[in-house]
């Protein structure tokens, strides 16, 4: 087995650092880091406990971004819809959503948008 890459994750003073070796000299280029991350989400996957598959409550933090590009395409694999949105760091994810959740996600969209414009409405009047 040949070594790749090594990694060294480190925590001083609250921060972390993560140190890599490619053997070679060569600097680390974004082919390579989109392979471990790729690497390491997969290995995620086998970690316990999983992901929570609890939503996070309104109002707490998560990490997002904002106006993401996106685009939706029919799914015939999950019988609905594959939705893809563009992560700046981790690239394009696809989720497929099968028709009764895209129903769901529909209606809590619908939902959703008269409160936003409502909001948008109040804040153009002040």
């Amino acid at each position: 087995m040949k070594t790749l890459i090594k990694l060294e994750l480190k925590e001083s003073d609250g921060k972390v650092e993560l140190k890599f070796d490619t053997g070679s000299g060569a600097p680390l280029n974004s082919e390579n880091l989109t392979k471990i991350i790729n690497i390491l989400g997969n290995l995620r996957q086998q970690f316990k406990p999983s992901v929570s598959e609890v939503p996070p409550k309104i109002g707490d933090q998560v990490p997002s971004v904002i106006a993401p590009f996106w685009q939706v395409s029919p799914e015939p694999l999950v019988g609905g819809a594959l939705i893809q949105f563009r992560h700046p760091a981790f690239g394009w994810l696809g989720f497929g959503v099968p028709n009764d959740s895209l129903k769901h996600l529909a209606e809590g969209l619908a939902r959703i948008i008269p409160v936003v414009d409502e909001a948008e409405r109040s804040r153009s009047m002040n």
